[in-house]
């Protein structure tokens, strides 16, 4: 698996403590291609015994493949996501400008909804507002559709009929649609 395997190297260059201390891990991919020479070092040791493990050589493979580990460790791929303190204030400066950015929007567009809002109250004084009720926005809606139909949301389905409008009976409504689109 050793053929797999590479280091990453993180954080910020030259820093040795706290969160962006320099760092680094290893990684392994499962189905990754191997490297050549990690290939190689296993060809080798598996041609020197004749690709066969017995209860005689078994130990010395162990000990070749420990020995090519340790020379393959000394070339695995290395990395490096490391990021100078320079380009590390960089990016911390441009993320506070779009956070301004992102702030400053949200103040324009809540001006805006204000206004709206202040609109609506004055065309609509009789709806409810969520600065005035501590109902959710859902209960909110709700009560002022059910102001708005003047007497509260019909609390039964009516029939499905053809020509009351309802989903699939109108398809067989021949003065809605004409005779000749009826099947």
């Amino acid at each position: 698996m050793e053929g797999t395997t590479s280091k990453t190297l993180t954080g910020i260059m030259g820093v040795t403590e706290g969160y962006m201390a320099e760092s680094s891990h290893t990684s392994m991919e499962l189905f990754g291609t191997a490297r050549p020479e990690a290939t190689a070092a296993m060809a080798a040791v598996g041609e020197k015994y004749g690709y066969a493990i017995t209860r005689e050589n078994h130990k010395q493979i162990g000990e070749d493949l420990e020995t090519a580990l340790v020379e393959l460790k000394k070339s695995r791929p290395v990395n490096d996501e490391r990021r100078t303190p320079e380009a590390e204030d960089e990016r911390i400066d441009a993320s506070k400008q779009r956070e301004a950015e992102r702030t400053a929007e949200a103040e324009v567009k809540a001006a805006d909804n204000a206004v709206k809002e202040a609109e609506w109250l004055r065309e609509f004084p009789y709806l409810e507002t969520s600065g005035q009720s501590k109902k959710s926005r859902w209960a909110l809606a709700s009560g002022n559709i059910r102001t708005e139909l003047g007497g509260g949301l019909p609390t039964q389905c009516p029939p499905v009929r053809p020509g009351n409008g309802s989903p699939g009976a109108d398809e067989a409504d021949p003065q809605r649609y004409g005779r000749d689109r009826i099947t």
